[in-house]
């Protein structure tokens, strides 16, 4: 379920001993399954592209990919299918001016790779985003912040107004802060 708490996968359990190429050299199966990108140097395939543990994210297992990309493996609690959502609502929050990254299409076409060798420490769903400038901020740090973060969240929404979505996938009971605050 969508509490239970994940255990560690190999390539956890040894990233401080690794070198980059070889956590690149580990992701191989997933990087090779996405399209090529430029990294600024013109396309060249993903797996060529350095890739780091990127520390700070609550649920998904994060690295930077070279200087413009981050590669994410989904958390189970979330379906393929998401991804299909946040293709369809990027282009609404770019045209609204709310900064927010690209999903990278997969050689296949789709928004994500999924390896499904449940024995694989790369089990599960693969996707590559667009990295967007600046720093997560986890704590606000003043009024100011607090300001920014409130004016997002409404162009945010302001974005979205008038969207007519029908959601690929669905987290019943996600959106829902007196099931939260019961459990």
């Amino acid at each position: 379920g969508g509490g239970e708490k994940r255990a560690p996968w190999p390539l956890h359990a040894t990233l401080a001993a690794m070198s980059h190429a070889d956590l690149t050299a580990d992701l191989y199966p997933v990087l090779s399954a996405f399209a090529d990108l430029d990294d600024g140097a013109g396309p060249q395939p993903a797996a060529s592209l350095a890739a780091l543990p990127l520390a700070g994210g609550l649920i998904n297992d994060t690295y930077c990919l070279g200087e413009r990309y981050v590669l994410q493996r989904l958390h189970r609690i979330f379906a393929a299918e998401v991804n299909l959502d946040i293709a369809a609502l990027v282009p609404h929050l770019l045209a609204g001016g709310v900064p927010v990254p690209t999903l990278c299409p997969a050689r296949s076409g789709l928004p994500w790779v999924h390896i499904d060798d449940v024995c694989s420490p790369l089990h599960g769903t693969w996707r590559i985003l667009t990295r967007v400038p600046g720093a997560t901020q986890h704590r606000l740090a003043n009024a100011q912040q607090a300001r920014a973060a409130g004016a997002m969240v409404g162009q945010f929404h302001t974005a979205l107004a008038g969207v007519d979505h029908a959601f690929a996938f669905t987290r019943p009971g996600a959106h829902d802060p007196a099931l939260h605050m019961a459990t």
